[in-house]
């Protein structure tokens, strides 16, 4: 962690995201001590295997798909709206 923040001093970069593979107890605490010593210094963590989402095959968002004429006018009909300026 030392070489980071070394690295992070030298450049004039104050913030920054870590993204590492594992983080042990140790880093977790060297980051909260860090953050005590150097509070100039505002650096996140993430967990690789926190970030990796496949956007076309996760399961939280359907596939979305343009309504026809007739489903947006049902549509606005449900919903008591106009919808004007566009076609």
């Amino acid at each position: 962690m030392k070489k980071y923040i070394d690295q992070l001093k030298s450049a004039n970069v104050f913030r920054a995201i870590l993204v590492v593979q594992d983080i042990k107890a140790f880093s977790r605490q060297a980051l909260v001590f860090l953050g005590a010593v150097y509070p100039i210094f505002y650096i996140e963590v993430f967990q690789e295997k926190e970030l990796i989402v496949n956007v076309k095959e996760h399961v939280f968002v359907p596939e979305h798909q343009a309504l026809t004429t007739e489903e947006k006018q049902k549509f606005l009909e449900r919903k008591r709206t106009s919808f004007q300026g566009f076609t």
